[in-house]
């Protein structure tokens, strides 16, 4: 149907479109904040869920910015050139905000996977650090393997409640997982 073949298109567009964001957050960070905005202005455009997306930006966009915030309070990390209100720059809240934009598109599999999904994501995110601190976008304040793990561990607890913050979404608003229409040839799949 149409709506699979849309859902489909854009669930490989948000995964090219949130590549693009974290690249460019990442090596234009406050000289590029300008693309960000046009970034998403054209996922908001496009995006089937543009109530949804909003919702996850102010829940878990806020919750994982918040929680690097907090991170780099604590000199997990540090950020060398921010000059912002904040302890982590305005192109991390960014990724943040374009991260919760995948959770009911490019990473609704893992979504809806409560616990497998958000364990993958939760294990594997301390590498994004890792490669923004080979872009000399961020420094751990702390030892490297210790930095790394406090982030899987905030990350392992963010990502089960990102899961049933897309499940609550997801019962306000039916239609508002992309995939949905995707993972029903899924033997037993049900989204929560």
């Amino acid at each position: 149907t149409r709506t699979m073949t849309h859902s489909k298109y854009y669930t490989v567009f948000n995964a090219i479109w949130y590549q693009a964001l974290w690249f460019t957050a990442l090596l234009g960070r406050e000289q590029y904040q300008w693309v960000l905005l046009i970034l998403f202005l054209v996922h908001f455009a496009l995006s089937p869920n543009r109530k949804s997306d909003a919702l996850l930006v102010l829940t878990c966009g806020m919750i994982g910015a918040s929680v690097d915030n907090i991170l780099a309070l604590q000199n997990v990390y540090v950020f060398p050139e921010n000059t912002g209100p904040f302890a982590v720059p305005l192109w991390l809240m960014g990724i943040w905000a374009g991260f919760a934009c995948t959770l009911l598109h490019s990473f609704s599999f893992f979504m809806e996977r409560r616990i497998l999904g958000p364990l993958i994501i939760g294990a594997l995110a301390p590498f994004s650090y890792l490669a923004g601190s080979k872009f000399g976008a961020v420094n751990f304040g702390v030892d490297q393997a210790l930095a790394m793990g406090v982030i899987a561990a905030c990350w392992l607890i963010m990502m089960p409640v990102f899961a049933l913050i897309c499940g609550k979404i997801k019962t306000q608003f039916p239609n508002a997982a992309v995939s949905n229409a995707d993972s029903t040839d899924v033997p037993g799949h049900q989204f929560p």
